[in-house]
């Protein structure tokens, strides 16, 4: 068996295999269903800042800006390039759900083990909280991301 390290350190082993087929399915039973639920009332703000940043204008969106602006600026990357739609505002989410999983099965895997970051992974991904989040253009997943991401 070859044991050498990729360049940047990670080898696809089994646990990884298995971490890249659940990420896929989850991305798909999220993609599915991105578009069926009604727009949020916490998603407003985040619509309306990239929908702002997209027209250019910027003085309404800094006078009205709550959150921190990276969110509202990859909503309007998502909106420049597919169109305003609902669709293309939850894409993101999704997108930083998965970087999520995948962040917090790296933090396993290295603190415990492939088997403890491939369970972890999962575990996260079936909590309510975590998987009704990920389908909606709201800060959390983005935010989750990014602190994970501070540990590894």
């Amino acid at each position: 068996m070859n044991t050498e390290k990729a360049p940047l350190g990670v080898t696809l082993n089994k646990w990884r295999l298995l971490f890249l087929c659940f990420a896929l399915a989850y991305a798909i039973i999220l993609l599915l269903n991105i578009v069926k639920a009604p727009i949020q009332w916490d998603e407003i703000s985040h619509l309306n800042g990239g929908a702002l940043i997209y027209w250019g204008h910027y003085d309404n969106f800094v006078s009205r800006a709550f959150y921190p602006p990276l969110f509202d600026a990859f909503t309007f990357v998502a909106f420049k390039v597919l169109g305003i739609s609902l669709f293309t505002a939850r894409l993101f989410p999704v997108f930083f759900s998965i970087l999520s999983l995948w962040a917090v099965f790296e933090l396993a895997t290295y603190m415990y083990g492939g088997k403890a970051g491939l369970l972890s992974a999962v575990m996260l991904g079936i909590m309510p909280g975590f998987f009704w989040l990920s389908g909606y253009a709201m800060i959390e997943t983005t935010l989750m991301f990014f602190i994970v991401n501070e540990f590894i």
